[in-house]
């Protein structure tokens, strides 16, 4: 489209574009008229609404904050992944729009183990020129809508990890899950053993060995597991006057019966002692 200017008319020359398939299509003549006026008058172009879709994805444990929107390419975002129950934080400050509208953030874990649970991410980019260049921050000006706060752009995306509507533990065949439940209540009761007696003791890398086998956490409010812990020190409790110290070697010990190498004999107390690891 070509506009010439004489005495204060436009004179509008429609020459139409060329699609791929070497076809010629017209714009829109409202569209176009649109924008004439828009030029001859001082008119504005109204400002994009912010479109920004966001989700998650599970790989290999690992959760990445993903999305697509209508910002432009090589505007800078930011990722805050939290969790109330726990008090998990983790920030990705260096994801940048591509040229396609597309971002990703980095691998979020709980210190190398799968998140678990319900999280909240923030997503946003700040207004200013410690994170955009000026032409950056003129084309974001532009945005309005839903989304825009004073200085920034910021939505929120709430999701779960591993759990249905109801915190439940869901993804794990019936069976698994029972025999994660009794993993979960044996090593409870071998961990209480080992407050008890003196010449027991528990490797502390035991327990992360027990969450990364499970894929979670395996106690506390957040674990779909906790009951099954909780079991286990009741019934360590119960057995505290029954012989829990042989009961615990027996079944647990690095030749144990049930579970073994969950617990090894105390190297602070035995130099010569019997030592193994799960």
């Amino acid at each position: 489209m070509i506009l010439r200017k004489r005495n204060s008319v436009a004179v509008i020359i429609l020459l139409g574009v060329v699609s791929k398939n070497k076809g010629v299509s017209m714009l829109p003549i409202t569209k176009v008229m649109f924008f004439v006026l828009c030029l001859l008058f001082g008119l504005s172009v109204p400002a994009a609404d912010l479109n920004l879709i966001v989700e998650h994805e599970l790989i290999d444990g690992k959760v990445f904050i993903k999305g697509i929107t209508n910002l432009p390419p090589r505007t800078k975002l930011g990722v805050t992944l939290s969790s109330k129950i726990g008090g998990y934080s983790a920030q990705d400050y260096d994801i940048f729009v591509e040229s396609d509208g597309s971002f990703i953030s980095k691998d979020f874990t709980n210190k190398t183990l799968p998140l678990f649970g319900n999280y909240t991410a923030e997503i946003v980019t700040y207004l200013n020129g410690a994170w955009h260049n000026k032409s950056t921050l003129a084309e974001l000006g532009k945005y309005s809508g839903k989304g825009i706060e004073s200085g920034k752009m910021l939505v929120i995306y709430d999701f779960s990890v591993g759990t249905d509507s109801n915190g439940n533990a869901k993804n794990l065949s019936q069976e698994k899950n029972l025999r994660y439940e009794d993993l979960v209540k044996d090593f409870c009761y071998a961990l209480q053993a080992t407050m008890v007696c003196k010449d027991l003791n528990m490797r502390i890398d035991t327990e992360t060995k027990i969450e990364y086998k499970v894929g979670m956490k395996i106690r506390g409010p957040e674990s779909p597991y906790n009951q099954a812990c909780v079991k286990g020190l009741s019934l360590a409790f119960d057995d505290e006057k029954r012989g829990i110290c042989s009961k615990a070697w027996k079944k647990f010990g690095c030749y144990g019966t049930t579970i073994p190498r969950l617990i090894q004999e105390n190297p602070f107390r035995k130099s010569d002692g019997i030592f193994c690891k799960f």
